[in-house]
């Protein structure tokens, strides 16, 4: 089955990217402040795995809050990192790519280490799959690596090392803080990959 991979130029959807092979790569710019560096990871892992890119931007910078919207919480925010209903609009973003391009699959880039939120959890990707298939196409929606460990993904992917140095999982600069947790997650995998 044809697919489409939602693509974030981080480490889990780059190491999913190059285990699964999708027919296109969907990034999408929803206002973040990482944007640019999302983008320029992701266009030169796209292009080192022969995987076209598409770019989609989406403005929504009004309705997120804390460091992927370059501020502080908001008051119904526990989180650093927060955005209401981010995966379930990324989702219907790629579903609606899928549909034009005539492919029957789209796969997210979430790992065990993701479930701190509802939309990062496998009955929510379950639920949207049983969304997706009851409406007139029919789109596959799965999260391939939701039951590994960032660390496991890398490892059953056989992604090479120098394309993973490409990632940006930085969820406050285009520059890795090196103190978020995302910086913290792709030091960690580094870490295991040097013992």
């Amino acid at each position: 089955m044809r697919s489409l991979l939602l693509f974030s130029g981080g480490i889990d959807s780059t190491a999913l990217l190059y285990w699964k092979k999708p027919e296109i790569a969907l990034l999408v710019n929803y206002g973040q402040v990482t944007f640019e560096a999302e983008h320029k990871a992701a266009f030169e892992i796209a292009k080192s795995t022969n995987i076209p890119l598409i770019t989609h931007s989406l403005k929504l910078d009004l309705d997120g809050s804390g460091t992927l919207a370059g501020e502080q919480f908001a008051h119904y925010n526990r989180y650093s990192e927060f955005w209401p209903f981010r995966n379930q609009l990324l989702l219907t973003i790629a579903l609606i790519f899928a549909v034009k391009n005539d492919l029957g699959h789209v796969m997210l880039g979430l790992t065990k280490s993701d479930d701190l939120f509802k939309d990062n959890s496998d009955l929510f990707i379950r639920k949207m799959d049983d969304l997706s298939r009851f409406q007139e196409y029919n789109v596959k929606i799965s999260a391939p690596a939701i039951g590994l460990s960032v660390q496991e993904l890398v490892q059953i992917s056989k992604v090479p090392i120098n394309l993973l140095a490409w990632a940006h999982s930085c969820n406050t600069s285009n520059l890795p803080c090196g103190k978020c947790p995302s910086c913290q997650k792709y030091i960690n995998v580094f870490s295991t990959l040097q013992d």
